[in-house]
């Protein structure tokens, strides 16, 4: 789904397709995805809303 998404550049509807799941969960897995890549890497997103 990241890479889907920030590599490819596929909106969320368009992913949501390919995997055969709802946009707003690919959203919330994105979101979690965005926050364990975070902390593995160490980086404080804070109050970093992501934008669709």
């Amino acid at each position: 789904m990241i890479i889907l998404q920030y590599v490819l550049g596929y909106p969320s509807k368009q992913v949501a397709n390919i995997m055969g799941i709802n946009a707003g969960t690919v959203r919330t897995h994105r979101r979690l995805a965005r926050k364990r890549i975070a902390t593995k890497l160490g980086i404080d997103l804070g109050d970093d809303e992501e934008k669709e």
